[in-house]
């Protein structure tokens, strides 16, 4: 997790008034936040070398304490909280899972912290405080701005191509270029199997064996989860391209080599050569960030669809989904392609595709 500190209110600063911070003389936000660390730890996530989930939760919990700085929490700083949240343009959902989720399992830990040897009016103080903080760890989680009965898959608010924009994107790139190589590849594999970002990130050699005609990658998935993710012999030989270019001016032990479990996505520089071991905290252990994936597929997309189609790593996911519910894939296979372990989750998910000239009723009466 992370060690606390002084907040940094210059962030988004509270009204201008004094901060009473008499409540700090009993309660102890250094052994909540440690509680929640202990709570994180142990987890199944905390065990992936990623730790997606500390990264998240400490991020979310920073940015709070930055933003209310030693102020009691209450109910109306919560809510103060969430609208500041939303006026940022942030979603509903991530302003739950990315800020409300840590922010309350902190304030839930300093509820809950045991404090004895008060009597009379510093009694009724501390209880006061203590009814203040868990009436702060019960703010709902906003509602979405708009309802709909629309399943998430089909919405307009989200980006998913279609095949023939997938291979407008796909033919854009010049991929006798190192880097369009790489590109084709990456974007090929990951319009094609649904992968989420930290499982193609992670992707390596020895996690991918021949089968069917085809191949599977080995990917850890959601709570660690061990799961095959098929692709075909075309991605396959894009990607085999792609790591023979890699590695063709590089010695056999240069540590850059992509060989066994490196992962496969490696950066270059922008005159497309191999990156320096440690330019810009490059590890080829590590391979390339999720940011640098996220500004691949951004840019790719983007410059070859227009930014109304720019995607992000998620929306290539949806597009896979979209791509198999169009090209007849039944609902059961769809779930095994996202690997989601219920069946009614990808129910709710996908649905049924709105088509909404078949629900109009002058497509079937004739009025006037």
């Amino acid at each position: 997790m992370f060690a606390p500190s002084v907040p940094d209110t210059s962030i988004i600063p509270l009204n201008p008034i004094h901060i009473d911070t008499t409540w700090l003389r009993y309660f102890d936000p250094a052994a909540a936040m440690a509680a929640v660390a202990a709570h994180i730890e142990s987890l199944p996530s905390a065990r992936t070398p990623e730790r997606h989930t500390a990264h998240v939760y400490e991020a979310g919990l920073k940015y709070f304490l930055d933003w209310a700085g030693w102020a009691l929490p209450t109910e109306d700083l919560m809510q103060a909280f969430v609208a500041h949240l939303l006026n940022r343009g942030l979603r509903s959902g991530t302003v739950a899972s990315k800020y409300l989720a840590p922010t309350r399992l902190y304030l839930n830990k300093l509820a809950g912290q045991h404090i004895t040897g008060f009597s009379g009016t510093t009694r009724d103080y501390i209880a006061d405080c203590r009814e203040h903080i868990r009436a702060a760890a019960a703010i709902r989680t906003p509602r979405a701005d708009v309802s709909t009965n629309v399943p998430p898959l089909w919405r307009a608010d989200f980006v998913r191509l279609d095949i023939k924009q997938v291979n407008a994107v796909l033919r854009s790139l010049p991929r006798p270029a190192l880097s369009a190589m790489r590109d084709y590849a990456l974007l090929h594999i990951a319009f094609s199997t649904g992968l989420r970002l930290a499982e193609f990130a992670r992707i390596s050699l020895d996690a991918i064996t021949p089968a069917d005609g085809g191949y599977l990658i080995t990917v850890r998935g959601k709570r660690s989860n061990i799961d095959p993710v098929p692709i075909s012999a075309e991605a396959m030989s894009d990607l085999r391209a792609w790591v023979d270019a890699f590695n063709a001016n590089l010695a056999a032990d240069d540590p850059r080599r992509i060989v066994d479990e490196r992962p496969v996505w490696q950066p270059l520089t922008r005159s497309d050569r191999h990156m320096p071991v440690g330019s810009n905290a490059y590890d080829p252990l590590r391979g390339m960030s999720h940011q640098a994936l996220r500004d691949i597929i951004a840019r790719r997309t983007s410059a070859a669809l227009g930014a109304k189609f720019e995607c992000a790593p998620h929306d290539m996911r949806r597009t896979a989904a979209a791509m198999a519910y169009d090209a007849g894939m039944n609902i059961t296979d769809i779930q095994q392609l996202l690997r989601h372990k219920d069946a009614s989750t990808t129910m709710r998910y996908v649905g049924t595709k709105p088509d909404f000239h078949k629900r109009a009723l002058s497509t079937y009466i004739s009025f006037g």
